[in-house]
């Protein structure tokens, strides 16, 4: 809402009708937003506009059509391809890709995990709310590491170990500035090496959901 709606909607919610709702799903779609996301943004608004009705500050509200959005199977990497997308990464970022297909872990949650977050002694690391951050859907779940993932952890805390007192960072895969930001840079030069199609960085979720 504070992202996307009240930047676009600077008028009251009584004032929104279908032509304010057809010029923001047309503002969304020239920005490359995903329809799934684009959606997900629209059955907000309308979740506000029924609100409004229900309250008796509006006297109904207009119609809010979705986008139709491919049923398309989204493409994941086969056991195969995983190891060669690993070993054709950088030795510096393999650690990161290699824990992101083990645990299913979202972009956000690799990329805001910290060391504190890691239980070696029980094989788990959890995934909880920093105080610039929350995952999504706001609760804490804890994830259990098979041996590959422990690998790629052990991995990242030998590099950390190597850079010494030059890192002062918490977390697990520290970026040049902070967080990471090349994720999609590092995965699309492993699959270009590995000679794979290229895939989103969230295909990595998928992957762990429909190999374990």
């Amino acid at each position: 809402i504070k992202a996307h709606l009240k930047p676009f909607f600077t008028c009251l919610a009584g004032e929104i009708g279908v032509m304010e709702i057809e010029h923001f799903k047309a503002s969304r779609d020239k920005a490359g937003i995903a329809g799934t996301t684009l959606n997900t943004e629209l059955k907000t608004i309308s979740g506000i506009l029924r609100f409004g009705v229900e309250l008796g500050y509006l006297l109904a509200m207009p119609k809010v059509r979705r986008v139709r959005v491919s049923t398309k199977k989204p493409r994941t990497l086969s056991k195969e391809e995983i190891f060669k997308v690993l070993d054709a990464a950088s030795p510096d970022r393999r650690p990161l890709l290699q824990l992101m297909v083990f645990t299913g872990l979202r972009k956000g949650e690799i990329a805001h995990l910290e060391w504190s977050d890691v239980d070696f002694d029980n094989r788990v690391l959890h995934v909880q709310p920093k105080s610039d951050w929350t995952p999504k859907g706001g609760d804490p779940r804890t994830i259990p590491l098979n041996n590959h993932a422990l690998a790629a952890l052990r991995q990242a805390e030998s590099a950390k170990e190597r850079r010494g007192e030059r890192d002062t960072s918490q977390l697990v895969f520290p970026g040049r500035k902070g967080h990471l930001g090349d994720i999609r840079v590092c995965l699309n030069g492993a699959c270009d090496r590995a000679g794979v199609p290229r895939v989103r960085i969230h295909a990595l979720r998928h992957t762990f959901g429909s190999t374990m």
